[in-house]
């Protein structure tokens, strides 16, 4: 039986595995593993540092591309920022961070800040919703004038 055969296997007896496991029940390194699941098809975690596999075929993912199994998070589409921008682009008015934190069943402030000051995302408003920037070919092109939080600053607490 071929390693990629030993390894579709291993997913059969159990949905999610981390890379050692599937190392150690394959006799290969993990750099072998990492080859053998690109060969077959994959998904990673965007829960857990993305440690967590999955085969392609295993997940049912939601209207939002989103399948959780035992407390891990798989996104159709890829890693935790990747997760967010398809839900920021689906939503026309934005969603806060503890919207986001909610629809992943992760939290996920350190993302969302590290990745508004690298100017990933717009913050509007005084409570922090998120929203893709530039806007989307169905914004307005009145909308696309300036960004939003240069529009609607944030009220000042005195």
């Amino acid at each position: 039986m071929s390693p990629t055969q030993r390894l579709e296997k291993l997913f059969h007896r159990r949905k999610c595995w981390t890379l050692d496991p599937l190392a150690q029940a394959l006799a290969y390194a993990p750099i072998s593993v990492r080859r053998f699941l690109k060969q077959i098809g994959y998904c990673r975690s965007y829960t857990h540092n993305g440690k967590w596999y999955t085969l392609h075929d295993t997940p049912d993912f939601d209207r939002d591309g989103l399948w959780h199994y035992r407390g891990i998070g798989f996104f159709k589409h890829g890693n935790l920022p990747a997760t967010i921008d398809h839900l920021l682009a689906r939503s026309p008015t934005g969603l806060s961070a503890s919207q986001l934190c909610e629809r992943l069943q992760h939290p996920c402030d350190a993302v969302l800040t590290r990745l508004h000051q690298a100017g990933r995302w717009a913050a509007c408003g005084w409570r922090a919703t998120f929203s893709t920037w530039p806007p989307t070919l169905n914004s307005t092109a009145s909308s696309a004038s300036e960004p939003p939080w240069r529009k609607h600053p944030a009220p000042q607490l005195h």
